[in-house]
């Protein structure tokens, strides 16, 4: 196999910790996630979306910080991406 020339060692979308991309592979696989996440959810559907299921929660500022409130806790880790991935009709990534 030929060696892959990778522009990045850490996925900047992770929000939950940066994740080393060390391998060619990793690196692969981050940018096949990143092109499919960019097909099934655009970004001029998907913000406005997420917005809405912010605001329905009663989180006005956009955000959610987490480490606070176990409720808010269990609302970004479950509820929130369950809302996304219904919505779109989208499997939720596996964590490692």
């Amino acid at each position: 196999m030929e060696p892959v020339i990778c522009c990045r060692t850490s996925s900047i979308e992770n929000f939950e910790g940066k994740k080393q991309l060390i391998t060619p592979e990793d690196f692969r696989e981050h940018q096949a996630d990143y092109f499919a996440a960019a097909i099934a959810m655009p970004k001029s559907t998907f913000i406005p979306l997420a917005n809405k299921i912010l605001k329905d929660k009663g989180i006005n500022n956009g955000k959610v910080v987490t480490g606070i409130d176990s409720k808010l806790d269990k609302f970004a880790e479950y509820e929130f991406p369950n809302k996304i991935a219904e919505a779109y009709g989208v499997s939720k990534k596996q964590q490692k």
